[in-house]
């Protein structure tokens, strides 16, 4: 929890790419820039931030500052550009993002899909989902291409890829659901509420009703554990 470096200006880290630099997203015209992190030599457990490289993704492209998301290298940004669907960015050199580089990003357009809210990438880059808050659904697109790969019949337009890639989360305020990445089948429904998976893709943590938290384990649902609020409800 100890802070090594701060972030000058209101900008909103989008991942880090690598282990040596954090993209961050600013107001216009800075877009997505390139920060290298590089530890201080003289001084332990500290770090060097930036200079900013220039821009990765500027002019009116950008838009869509909430719900976007990024693979764990950076090389995919996809971001929500509500009525016209979604912008998806994929970096076109082949090395990753080297420090004092600035990589050409290749723009597609995700669509057509109406009011499009939301978007996640999965970690290794290859799945992109985006929701619409228009009419529900959750569309999956294949990130090399551009190509619309399936339409999943969902409860709501809330996306989230687990860490490790394996399984989609969609989610509305009626209910959610957890699918099977790649093969695109419903696993199982789930009650409306937040939910988050642990970095291993092994369990998932579920909100259920009266303040409670259910574990669970990914692949077979099986309950690992029970809590509620202290104070907040009898059992």
């Amino acid at each position: 929890g100890e802070e090594i470096v701060r972030i000058p200006g209101a900008r909103i880290p989008i991942c880090f790419a690598g282990p040596d630099a954090l993209l961050t997203h600013g107001p216009l015209p800075e877009g997505v820039v390139f920060w290298p992190l590089v530890a201080d030599e003289n001084a332990p457990h500290s770090y060097q931030l930036g200079p900013a490289q220039r821009p990765l993704i500027d002019g009116p492209d950008v838009g869509g500052l909430d719900f976007w998301s990024a693979s764990a290298d950076g090389r995919v940004i996809a971001m929500p550009n509500y009525g016209e669907g979604a912008n998806l960015f994929v970096a076109e050199q082949e090395s990753g993002l080297a420090v004092g580089t600035r990589p050409r990003y290749r723009r597609m357009v995700l669509g057509p899909q109406p009011d499009v809210r939301t978007c996640s990438v999965s970690s290794d880059g290859r799945w992109v989902a985006t929701g619409s808050q228009l009419d529900g659904t959750i569309t999956i697109w294949d990130a090399a291409s551009g190509r619309r790969v399936k339409d999943l019949l969902a409860t709501g337009g809330g996306v989230a890829f687990s860490a490790d890639g394996r399984f989609l989360h969609t989610s509305s305020t009626a209910g959610s659901q957890l699918w099977s990445a790649g093969g695109w089948e419903l696993l199982r429904d789930l009650p409306a509420g937040h939910l988050a998976f642990d970095q291993r893709g092994e369990q998932l943590a579920v909100e259920l009703p009266n303040s409670r938290l259910q574990l669970q384990n990914l692949d077979d649902a099986r309950e690992l554990d029970r809590v509620a609020r202290p104070g907040c409800c009898d059992d």
